[in-house]
């Protein structure tokens, strides 16, 4: 029920609402990163995503 309100204040669809938070949590575990391994981390981040990606399909 809490996703249909939001969408429904926010004049938007249920997946909009859904990918819209997906995207600003994924933000905020980029924006956790420390500076001094960003990269390190970033590159370990996205190796997990795209195995799980790949291994789903």
């Amino acid at each position: 029920m809490a996703l249909a309100r939001l969408a429904r204040h926010k004049g938007t669809t249920q997946r909009q609402i859904i990918e819209r938070l997906i995207l600003t949590e994924d933000q905020q575990v980029i924006n956790a990163f420390p500076l001094d391994r960003f990269d390190e981390q970033f590159d370990e981040y996205l190796a997990v995503n795209l195995y799980k990606t790949r291994k789903a399909k």
